[in-house]
């Protein structure tokens, strides 16, 4: 999605600035900030639909630019993000520049239209920006209209005005600081009687370093899951003391504890805690002893048993090509019995209303239902299960593929479509010229449920991540058919929309700004690693997710605006937990 912008012709400045540089940031790299933030909404009763609260914490990527390097390519979907997409433009950054912006929805606002102007830098380099937000009920020309989903999370009015003054740096001609006030009222566009709410947003940003995907960088996330390690253990300590036995009815069906304790364990092995770790064991005592009923529950249980059991340089091996897919697991016969009985339970909590040799797909606990959710995580556990024993039959794997490419939403337009792997990359750094694997396909995503709802990322994730876990089960077998190739389409055309829509700020796609976004980002790690992925297109989706997680880290180890599954989330995907399922070999 374009914006329309309109520009006046600018007056040049005094200041002689290197502004044909652009940012010029390390390829893939990034700019870090010093960043400070104050929001407020007064009164905070009665509310509104909600402020957007995940901040751009102080980070420009070298792929949010455009080919000309000054300014970010991407629409800004919140006030927080509407920060960054004005205050580091360098395009505006030559003389005075009247900017008239039409923004197709600006959470929590609806539609709105921004009118201002850029002063001419004085001799120091400080420019300022004096400007007005404004709602609208259509943009100019009704380019833009707001999608309906998105209607809980944009029911207010806005008007403010929105001030900025940077600092240009002369010698490189980036922003070197910028201050940001945004001060309004918000509305209620459901209910004009309502009591407007004072909004205050001041942001400041301070240029701190550039940063790539270097030995420093890679040090510093190492350290980022130790940190988070030790928190995990604190929380698994405190959640052992607190565990209850599941009251199936007031759970409703759903052992969140047991879900949570199982996803715990799970990021400990693989965030390398020693297996022999007494409080592990005593989870793992826990976890085994507890009824698990849920297919979420399930599905990561058998995952977390079946990490146990895994050679912790097995992943290094699968990178080199030493080995072609992960080998089975050494598991003690009750431990294997007790995955056999998990596997059954999974299982049984398939969609009653298809048949399951034809379609198997999830929810919780059976039915005549299903959801994409429950549905990759059913997948993950039965495919942990059958490294460690348990026999899975083909029919399951052909009917969750089958399910997935059913379910598979309303193709796009078409777009090149170019993947490297790790060892394609490594390649490239070596001085060599490895071919990406390029094609021309139709992006196409998934929902929670069907194709008939919008796709987003996490879901699509999980439906690139499931079919690819189907191939790899059906290969294994030496399957063949037309049905491979099915799935096969349809995981590439999953890839496609996760490359054109790719952002690790949010859940794309999702209506609510803030939703799911550990989750999602969790999910993008499995559907990468899985099949070995290092670049979706141009963009490097471990350095940019791996940047934005240890800028969010607290000092004790726990993410902002994170529960404990959530920093599960977060370590696994700075771990790169999940281990590719097929590679080919040498």
């Amino acid at each position: 999605m374009s914006l329309r912008l309109l520009w006046a012709i600018p007056t040049l400045g005094t200041l002689a600035l290197a502004q044909s540089r652009g940012w010029d940031l390390p390829p893939h790299g990034a700019a870090l900030f010093d960043q400070t933030r104050r929001l407020e909404v007064r009164p905070p009763e009665p509310g509104v639909a909600g402020l957007p609260v995940l901040d751009q914490a102080g980070i420009l990527f070298a792929d949010d630019l455009d080919r000309r390097g000054e300014r970010i390519d991407a629409v800004p979907l919140s006030l927080v993000e509407l920060v960054p997409f004005l205050a580091l433009d360098l395009s505006s950054a030559r003389g005075a520049r009247a900017v008239k912006l039409d923004l197709p929805a600006l959470a929590p606002a609806g539609l709105l239209r921004l009118d201002g102007d850029w002063s001419r830098p004085d001799e120091r380099g400080v420019q300022t920006f004096d400007g007005r937000l404004t709602s609208v009920d259509r943009v100019r020309g009704g380019r833009f209209e707001l999608d309906p989903r998105s209607a809980p999370w944009h029911r207010c009015t806005l008007r403010a005005q929105l001030g900025i003054e940077r600092l240009i740096e002369a010698s490189t001609g980036r922003v070197a600081r910028f201050s940001l006030t945004l001060r309004g009222e918000l509305g209620r566009s459901d209910d004009r009687a309502a009591p407007t709410q004072e909004l205050l947003l001041e942001e400041t940003w301070t240029f701190r370093e550039l940063t790539s995907a270097d030995g420093a960088f890679k040090e510093r996330v190492a350290k980022a899951i130790v940190a988070g390690r030790e928190r995990l253990l604190r929380g698994l300590d405190e959640h052992l003391g607190g565990l209850q036995p599941m009251d199936w009815e007031k759970g409703g069906g759903v052992d969140h504890i047991g879900g949570e304790l199982a996803l715990v364990l799970l990021t400990l092995v693989k965030a390398g805690l020693p297996c022999d770790d007494e409080l592990l064991q005593r989870g793992f005592r826990e976890l085994r002893a507890r009824e698990h009923r849920d297919s979420y529950t399930l599905g990561v249980a058998l995952m977390a048993l079946e990490a146990l059991y895994a050679d912790p340089n097995e992943r290094d091996h699968l990178a080199s090509g030493l080995l072609d897919r992960p080998q089975p697991r050494d598991v003690p016969a009750e431990d294997r019995a007790l995955m056999t009985e998990w596997a059954q339970r999974l299982l049984g909590n398939r969609d009653s209303s298809v048949d399951p040799a034809y379609l198997s797909r999830w929810t919780y606990t059976g039915g005549p239902y299903y959801d994409n959710s429950n549905t990759q995580y059913a997948l993950l556990g039965l495919y942990s299960a059958s490294l460690c024993g348990v026999e899975i039959t083909p029919t399951v794997w052909w009917a969750a593929g089958k399910h997935f490419v059913t379910a598979q939403c309303p193709l796009e337009a078409p777009a090149r479509l170019s993947l490297l792997t790790h060892r394609q990359v490594d390649r490239l750094a070596a001085g060599d010229r490895p071919t990406s694997t390029g094609l021309r396909i139709e992006p196409a995503g998934w929902s929670y449920r069907g194709p008939d709802e919008p796709p987003y990322a996490s879901m699509t994730a999980g439906g690139v991540s499931s079919l690819t876990i189907c191939l790899a089960a059906l290969r294994g077998m030496n399957a063949r058919g037309e049905g491979i190739r099915d799935m096969e389409i349809a995981r590439q055309r999953g890839l496609a929309w996760l490359a054109v829509h790719h952002t690790v700020r949010r859940n794309e796609g999702h209506p609510d700004p803030d939703a799911w976004h550990f989750y999602h980002l969790y999910g993008l790690e499995r559907a990468c690693e899985l099949g070995q992925i290092a670049r979706l297109d141009e963009h490097d989706w471990y350095f940019e997710g791996a940047t934005l997680l240890c800028e969010h880290q607290n000092p004790d180890g726990s993410f902002r605006f994170a529960r404990l599954e959530d920093d599960c989330f977060a370590i696994l995907f700075l771990k790169k937990a999940s281990l590719p399922v097929y590679t080919g070999g040498r």
